[in-house]
């Protein structure tokens, strides 16, 4: 090989060495708008509201005894996880959805039944019907005609105890009309069936997703102490995958992608 041969090969290792950085360079970006987009769902969040009557006791003359019924209104929170691209499945606490009500007519009483409605993280409205519930874990899924543009997967297993997580919650009924609020804390084990994670928590927060640093499903807030609202505590990944495996069979619809 001659002296000219080596030269030619050494300015082209040079001019391959310069061009490295510049095309990795502008791949930077876009990686991490790909992690920051994995890790904050915004779009997937969603305020849950429940409007129920209790019984109206009629007397002999057909007219309503007792006046007007007693109205419960209740908030939660909760996160949009899959889409069959025709409905959307959210998942929330059962504790709030518990109090849902069809409405009944008998020779003695009438219930008007129960409003359940979605707000979405821009504030639009939609209407939203419980399709599956487990008391024992708490947890309740509801189908909507809301579109989201992605879904949010289960972890496979726990996080490490120290590790980060997050929440996207409506604690008070706060948030919402292009607003969410992120709380981060880490996640401090589980003792048999309750995890917890150092989360603030309060009312309204019930049924939102807690999330690990990949945006994976790791638990739900589902119960807060009063005097340490800054632990948030409910079940982990088993319990929500042992529901949503449930949910695919009984419903037909894929919910663990």
């Amino acid at each position: 090989m001659t002296l000219g041969f080596f030269q030619s090969l050494s300015k082209l290792l040079i001019i391959l060495i310069c061009l490295v950085p510049i095309v990795a360079i502008p791949l930077i970006p876009s990686a991490t708008m790909y992690v920051e987009e994995a890790r904050y769902p915004e779009d997937n969040f969603v305020k849950i509201y429940l409007i129920s009557m209790s019984d109206v006791e009629f007397s002999d003359t057909g007219i309503a005894a007792d006046g007007y019924p007693d109205v419960y209104e209740g908030q939660a929170s909760g996160m949009a996880i899959a889409s069959d691209g025709e409905k959307t499945y959210v998942l929330t606490a059962d504790h709030f959805c518990e109090n849902f009500e069809e409405m009944s007519i008998t020779q003695t009483s009438l219930n008007l039944g129960s409003i359940l409605t979605i707000y979405d993280f821009q504030g639009n409205q939609w209407d939203a019907e419980i399709v599956m519930q487990n008391s024992s874990k708490d947890l309740c899924l509801i189908s909507t005609d809301m579109p989201i543009s992605r879904n949010i997967s289960v972890a496979s297993s726990m996080p490490d105890i120290g590790d980060s997580v997050y929440s996207i919650a409506s604690p008070l009924g706060m948030g919402g009309n292009s607003s969410a609020l992120h709380f981060d804390g880490q996640y401090s084990g589980c003792d048999g069936f309750t995890c917890y994670f150092t989360i603030p928590a309060a009312p309204g927060s019930s049924g939102s997703l807690i999330l690990n640093s990949r945006g994976e499903i790791v638990g739900m807030t589902q119960m807060a102490t009063h005097y340490m609202q800054n632990v948030a505590m409910g079940v982990g990944v088993t319990a929500i995958r042992t529901f949503l495996t449930r949910a695919e069979s009984e419903l037909g619809v894929d919910l663990l992608k």
